[in-house]
């Protein structure tokens, strides 16, 4: 399959905080909730005001149908992006690889 259209179709799948399976590569994308607790000293006082720096929920690729994962790969992305859709393709790359690489005889 090419890129771009891959890619156009991973971003009309993808809604930030909504599970979804791609059922072409047997992919789940679930969200997960993260939490902070900031200690005084530890933010600026402007960061401390935005709750996204200390609430937000992250998306998780996995093979579809399996509960747990014995690796996995943080792929995180600049301050200043606003969603992740051009890390899509990239993310369902990788776990292919990883699936590929850790299922093979």
């Amino acid at each position: 399959m090419k890129y771009c259209q891959r890619f156009t179709e991973l971003a009309n799948l993808f809604k930030q905080g909504a599970d979804c399976r791609l059922t072409e590569t047997e992919t789940s994308i679930r969200f997960f909730p993260f939490g902070s607790t900031s200690c005084s000293g530890e933010t600026l006082p402007a960061d401390s005001c935005i709750e996204e720096n200390f609430f937000f929920e992250y998306p998780v690729f996995t093979p579809c149908g399996k509960q747990k994962q014995d690796k996995a790969i943080l792929l995180l992305h600049g301050l200043n992006e606003r969603n992740w859709n051009k890390y899509l393709t990239w993310a369902e790359f990788l776990l292919d690889e990883i699936n590929t690489q850790t299922t093979a005889p």
